[in-house]
């Protein structure tokens, strides 16, 4: 069972309880309300995921197939996006340093700093 088929699975799950009845048939309906915003999220969680590629394939060597022809070996890493690289801020002394030629104009300075921050984060 795929991910899909599990929500899918979940989704059905909750729609048959949303509604419950009492001992002379009457509805009884979710007075918490917290089914009706689960049944939603899931939903469109489903849209999404049925709108997506796939970008790998396993085979049965235990490797991954991907769509650009690479193979990755079982325990290797792979990402679908970059991995996230750590902010790299300015030390104190590059601020005294862009400060002194910057000419000590606050704007001068801020612009400074932020083509800096820029140069280092790119």
């Amino acid at each position: 069972m795929n991910h899909i088929e599990a929500m899918k699975q979940a989704l059905e799950a909750l729609e048959d309880v949303r509604i419950e009845y009492d001992f002379h048939g009457n509805p009884l309906y979710d007075e918490d309300k917290k089914i009706d915003p689960a049944i939603t999220v899931l939903r469109q969680a489903i849209e999404q995921a049925e709108k997506q590629e796939p970008v790998a394939w396993m085979r049965s060597d235990g490797t991954l197939l991907f769509a650009d022809g690479n193979v990755f070996a079982v325990g290797q890493e792979f990402y679908t996006a970059p991995p996230k690289r750590e902010w790299v801020g300015v030390t104190g002394d590059e601020i005294d340093d862009i400060a002194a030629e910057s000419g000590f104009g606050y704007i001068n300075v801020a612009r400074a700093i932020e083509a800096k921050l820029k140069e280092k984060n790119t």
